[in-house]
């Protein structure tokens, strides 16, 4: 096993390199999901209402127009 073969302080090093790529991931999606913050409720409300849509339905929740079901 890998992990037997590697030292402390590397073990310790990949750890820090996978936390960074893992907060600015978060950080990348917090910042779409509030960007794109009123298209994200329309298409849960539209979701809320139909349960489920189509790829031509979920384009027309984003954008603000009826859902013809």
């Amino acid at each position: 096993m890998l992990s037997n073969v590697l030292s402390s302080d590397t073990k310790q090093l990949i750890e820090a390199e996978i936390m960074l790529f893992v907060m600015e991931a978060e950080g990348r999606a917090r910042e779409v999901l509030t960007k794109h913050m009123d298209e994200l409720h329309r298409l849960a409300s539209a979701l809320i209402e139909h349960e489920t849509l189509t790829q031509e339905e979920i384009v027309d929740a984003i954008q603000n127009k009826s859902i013809r079901k």
